[in-house]
């Protein structure tokens, strides 16, 4: 990475690694509606409000913002980040170009995979939960609107 790019196969590389950089999509609201698929392991933030997310971004971390084409949007957002102090590049190509070459992306998740499942008497005071990050506790995730299912026990033959 140079500090303002990079290209899609090192980024490619580096994803998975202990090297791997934090990835945030900054499509417009437009352009990530009308597309389904995400690069792995990213996080949607909208562009136009980039001072009120970037101190949630770490400072020891590289960060690698993509948008659709990796033109105006994701080199005006690195650059702002740049300037906070982050250490940030944006994607060459952006996610058309990844998708150009093939690289892994994953389905956008939506509310209706914001569902869980427990036992209609909860024998724990803990659920998981395949939306949460590891180790949340009901409490934590309370402000995310989940969907419950009981799920009556089987009863022993």
């Amino acid at each position: 990475m140079d500090g303002t790019s990079v290209s899609s196969q090192e980024l490619y590389a580096r994803l998975g690694t202990a090297a791997a950089p934090v990835l945030v999509d900054v499509r417009r609201a437009e352009a990530f509606g009308a597309d389904d698929a995400v690069i792995i392991g990213a996080m949607h933030r909208p562009p136009e409000s980039v001072s009120d997310w970037r101190a949630d971004l770490p400072k020891n971390r590289e960060v690698v913002v993509y948008c659709v084409h990796g033109h105006e949007v994701s080199q005006g957002v690195a650059k702002i980040l740049q300037n906070a102090g982050i250490k940030a590049a944006y994607l060459e190509g952006g996610i058309a170009g990844w998708k150009e070459r093939q690289l892994p992306t994953r389905r956008k998740r939506d509310a209706s995979e914001n569902k869980w499942v427990t036992r209609e008497h909860p024998k724990i005071d803990r659920i998981a939960c395949p939306c949460a990050e590891i180790g949340s506790t009901l409490a934590s995730t309370e402000s995310r609107s989940p969907n419950w299912s009981a799920v009556p026990e089987r009863r022993k033959r």
